[in-house]
């Protein structure tokens, strides 16, 4: 995983008259990413924290210096993935606290990205209140092979891959998201 400094900062002021631990907190945010993976058999998927790499100010201000493209921001990642040899058959992504202004959250990831150069993804987290986990979740299931449902073949989802913030069935994925990260896990 990894943060910006200005996450851990804030983490870190938000929790500083408490024993909360940041491995924890993120650990915790990866346990619920794994709720929405639950029904995947065969095999069984689930993330754990491996290792974080807190960038420094000087990168956490590279990185978030200008407005890009959802796609510069992911090559931008890629390359710090290479220069600090992340391995490729990890999944590396990014955590900030920020809403970066013309992202689209359904493309902050390489789509098909896993066990691969491709590896990469972002999203935001307030550092407070696991605010991510339903971002960071997409984000998986897109490294994953599961596209938008609207492009997957299940038009009318109202799941995880759906751009439908009110439903019930927000938290699950589909049955077309659960076919091609099968087919993935599988190949």
């Amino acid at each position: 995983m990894v943060l910006v400094d200005q996450y851990r900062n804030l983490f870190l002021g938000y929790h500083r008259n408490q024993t909360a631990s940041l491995d924890v907190y993120l650990q915790a945010l990866l346990n619920s990413v794994n709720l929405f993976f639950r029904d995947i058999k065969c095999p069984s998927l689930e993330f754990v924290l491996v290792d974080i790499y807190n960038m420094t100010n000087n990168e956490s201000g590279t990185f978030l210096a200008t407005n890009k493209s959802t796609e510069e921001y992911l090559y931008q990642l890629q390359e710090l993935g290479i220069k600090h040899k992340f391995p490729s058959d990890d999944l590396v992504f990014l955590l900030h606290p920020y809403n970066l202004q013309g992202i689209n959250e359904f493309q902050t990831s390489f789509f098909d990205g896993f066990c691969n150069t491709r590896g990469y993804g972002f999203g935001q987290d307030d550092a407070r209140t696991f605010s991510g986990v339903t971002m960071v979740a997409r984000l998986f299931a897109r490294l994953l092979g599961a596209n938008a449902d609207n492009i997957a073949g299940c038009k009318d989802s109202t799941y995880l891959m759906a751009n439908n913030r009110s439903s019930p069935d927000k938290h699950t994925l589909s049955n077309c998201s659960k076919t091609n990260i099968q087919h993935k896990l599988q190949t």
